[in-house]
């Protein structure tokens, strides 16, 4: 909700840290926070040596952008595989990066909270490697069988008006079923389209989604929206194809599913 106040928390977090010619691994959607570090003061380019940018397999491109606001330190494209992280960080030299597996990478989750007794901030670290590492989607979908579920809407060819259903959740879709008023966020784009394939969630559970291009500029990587559109199945599995995206936002105190919990496709 504020994203000014969450950058500021980073940048201190990274002043703190006091971490000298630190390689940085991103997600693409997320090298603009590498870019505003780059450029604060508190931290600049001393700080930071090299940035390895996941781009491709799941993670989103990276804008042009941000690789001409990193263009001051190293930067390295690589794919978000394993085995391509391995051997951009450990070089092609090293033997070591041959056979790489998710039991070498571990993953914490660093949260600032106020002291009861000091009154001041202190800072908890969490292993989040079983979450990070679970996968968001086990289903193969070709792409050409995507493009077909979008293309064949039974709604729109039968002129069916004001049959949707309002103001559902996940656990009311089923299959044929239109509807309006889904309110989600977007938690992954799991394969780049046209449609692209994205992975959705409320506050009850997930699903995955096909999203046509015209729609795509509306949900970007950690947005909630409002979404209208359809279900349909693909090689047996539930999607929704999305017709429609608004900005939305959950209930007060209500937050999204985590990824690939209660997965409704």
């Amino acid at each position: 909700k504020n994203p000014g106040k969450a950058m500021k928390m980073l940048v201190k977090w990274f002043a703190k840290f006091n971490c000298m010619d630190a390689t940085v691994l991103v997600h693409g959607d997320d090298a603009g926070l590498v870019a505003n570090l780059v450029e604060s003061t508190m931290v600049g380019a001393s700080k930071i040596a090299r940035v390895l940018l996941l781009s491709g397999v799941g993670a989103a491109p990276v804008q042009r952008k941000f690789v001409e606001r990193l263009s001051s330190i190293s930067i390295e494209m690589v794919e978000a595989t394993p085995k391509a992280v391995a051997k951009a960080w450990r070089g092609p030299d090293d033997e070591d990066y041959i056979e790489p597996s998710l039991d070498n990478l571990y993953f914490m989750s660093v949260d600032f909270v106020l002291d009861p007794r000091s009154k001041q901030l202190v800072q908890k670290a969490k292993n989040i490697t079983s979450m990070v590492t679970m996968p968001i989607s086990d289903i193969s979908l070709h792409k050409a069988e995507a493009a077909k579920a979008v293309a064949n809407s039974p709604f729109e060819a039968q002129g069916v008006v004001g049959a949707a259903v309002q103001n559902v959740q996940t656990h009311h879709l089923n299959l044929g079923m239109a509807f309006t008023g889904l309110i989600v966020q977007v938690l992954a784009v799991i394969a780049d389209g046209p449609p692209t394939r994205m992975m959705l969630a409320d506050t009850v559970g997930c699903v995955e989604a096909l999203v046509p291009k015209e729609v795509k500029p509306e949900m970007p990587r950690g947005r909630f929206v409002s979404v209208d559109g359809w279900v349909t199945t693909v090689s047996g599995r539930i999607f929704i194809v999305v017709t429609k995206a608004t900005a939305g936002a959950l209930r007060e105190g209500y937050g999204a599913a985590k990824p690939g919990l209660r997965n409704t496709s």
